[in-house]
């Protein structure tokens, strides 16, 4: 038997604890603890290809980010035997002692191994699942936010609660009992209990947001980063270190040990180190993105799956901290934000989504990003900013992805809607003019009364005038003259109309439109019943 470290091959017995394994593909898997064996030839070739293991007591399941599942190990019963149905598009994997579940992308789940407890026998009506998870001789499955457990039952960990049949966003699996997370952060367990792995403490009641099971102990992860552990002790599994106490973003568990996963891309282990499954390989280099536990080994892997988001000027955004700003824009016009979508890791993103926080803002959900980023790719995004009414405007960008250990991604998103009705500032000019003028100093949030009158006064010296100013024309009074063969003053008035000041219409008065006022002046009331239009009068 031989375990490949770096490019060369060592003995079993040469080195039990920090394996290396070196691979020139894709991603970087480091290892400690036991072996899988019969390790396969080809296991560093297939390991560089993959981004997510299922690890068990003596056999395991790595899967490609498409979908492709690869299982090595003891073959007893068939359980590292891959059906002809499950060799591809599969999602998720969940190893027991002697049974292998896999789910598929359209949510179907396979089974297979040792199925004497019916731990293989998947319910015929179970539905579409989301997520896998399997005991010793049990399996669970959540269907919708409803936990479906079958197989071996003597501690009653296939039964499930009512609390547990709704409302569950994740589910865990010890040797013999079962773990379930609700939407809310609360843990939930059932099954075997003799040393209280079973009996969720208070703090695990709320604020949750990952659980771990392992052999007869559980683990959950506070939304304040600290792991909290209760059950077995025999290998201080309980004793979390205070490196795990803050600061942490992921938990795994085997069946005796634990790993906490840093915001740093440190790693903490604890517990049973009877193979060496506590011991952090020295040869890690770089921030781990995701940890793997099960049974007495544990995996690191670095270099995988890194999305990054950068603004359009290339300047690298924070998850959760970054604001993206739109320029002002006019109500009733279109704007938008852009911003750039990097693959930096060495395996393909696939489920690549971007979504909006819709409402009022104004803001909405892209159109045609790519479902999925080669290694090294990039894709730009434009996000729709289109206010129907004036303001400062909000929202929230999410980007996530599959196995993406920083998905999901989020961004705050501004920007201001302006109208051409409205004067803010209260100076004569509205604020989309006062936008529009910005190079000339105006600032439609700042009143500047005596600048927009000098600028009025300098546009109408030119002959531009506002649609406020056009009733208010001075014009010169004109002089009537006698006509030399009837002796009699007389005018001719002729009103036309315009809706842009450009080309001017007839428009034919009627009696009923004219009168005289108790001072002898002549009085012209009508309606237009247009909402935009100007009048002349040309004398004749």
């Amino acid at each position: 038997m031989m375990k490949v470290v770096g490019k060369r091959a060592w003995p079993v017995a040469a080195l039990m604890v920090g394996i290396f394994m070196e691979t020139a593909a894709a991603v970087d898997w480091y290892h400690s603890g036991a072996d899988y064996a019969p390790i396969p030839a080809d296991l560093e070739t297939q390991l560089s290809a993959s981004n997510r293991l299922a690890l068990g007591a003596d056999h395991a399941v790595a899967l490609t980010p498409g979908g492709v599942p690869f299982a090595w190990g003891n073959d007893a019963h068939g359980k590292t035997t891959l059906p002809d149905a499950a060799t591809t598009g599969i999602s998720r994997a969940a190893v027991g002692m002697n049974h292998t579940l896999l789910l598929g992308t359209d949510g179907v789940v396979t089974a297979f191994g040792l199925n004497a407890s019916l731990q293989t026998s998947v319910p015929t009506d179970l539905g579409s699942a989301s997520a896998v998870a399997a005991g010793d001789f049990h399996s669970l499955a959540l269907v919708g936010r409803k936990v479906v457990a079958w197989g071996y039952s003597r501690y009653g960990q296939t039964i499930v609660p009512a609390a547990a049949q709704t409302g569950v966003t994740a589910i865990a699996a010890g040797s013999n009992h079962s773990v379930a997370l609700t939407a809310e952060g609360k843990v939930i367990a059932w099954g075997w209990n003799i040393y209280g792995q079973a009996a969720v403490p208070a703090a695990a009641l709320e604020d949750v947001v990952a659980i771990a099971a392992g052999g007869e102990h559980t683990a959950a992860l506070k939304a304040d980063g600290s792991v909290l552990v209760w059950g077995r002790n025999d290998a201080g599994q309980r004793d979390v270190p205070e490196a795990a106490l803050s600061g942490v973003s992921a938990i795994a568990s085997g069946e005796k040990h634990l790993l906490a996963l840093k915001d740093d891309g440190s790693v903490v282990a604890w517990g049973s180190d009877s193979d060496g499954q506590t011991e952090i390989p020295a040869a890690i280099d770089s921030p781990v993105q995701r940890i793997e536990a099960g049974g007495n080994a544990s995996y690191f892997l670095t270099g995988a799956l890194d999305l990054t988001v950068e603004d359009s000027e290339g300047a690298g955004l924070i998850s959760g901290e970054s604001v993206l700003e739109s320029v002002p824009t006019k109500v009733g016009n279109s704007g938008s934000i852009k911003f750039v979508v990097r693959n930096e890791g060495s395996l393909p993103i696939n489920g690549l989504a971007v979504t909006v926080s819709t409402g009022t803002s104004g803001f909405s959900s892209p159109e045609g990003v790519p479902t999925s980023l080669v290694s090294g790719g990039t894709t730009t995004v434009t996000v729709p900013f289109a206010p129907t009414t004036s303001g400062d405007k909000s929202a929230t960008v999410t980007i996530s992805a599959e196995d993406v250990l920083n998905s999901p991604f989020t961004v705050s998103l501004g920007g201001t809607a302006l109208s051409s009705e409205e004067d803010t500032d209260g100076d004569g000019f509205n604020d989309w003019l006062e936008y529009v003028l910005r190079d000339l100093g105006f600032d439609y949030e700042s009143d500047q009364t005596s600048q927009a009158a000098t600028l009025r006064e300098a546009m109408a010296e030119v002959g531009i005038y506002f649609e406020t100013d056009v009733g208010g024309l001075d014009l010169a009074a004109p002089v009537l003259a006698r006509d030399s063969e009837t002796g009699k003053f007389s005018m001719l008035l002729d009103f036309q109309q315009s809706s842009d000041l450009a080309t001017f219409a007839d428009f034919p008065l009627e009696a009923s439109m004219v009168t005289l006022d108790e001072d002898g002046n002549l009085q012209i009331d009508f309606d237009s019943g247009d909402d935009k239009a100007f009048y002349r009068i040309k004398l004749d």
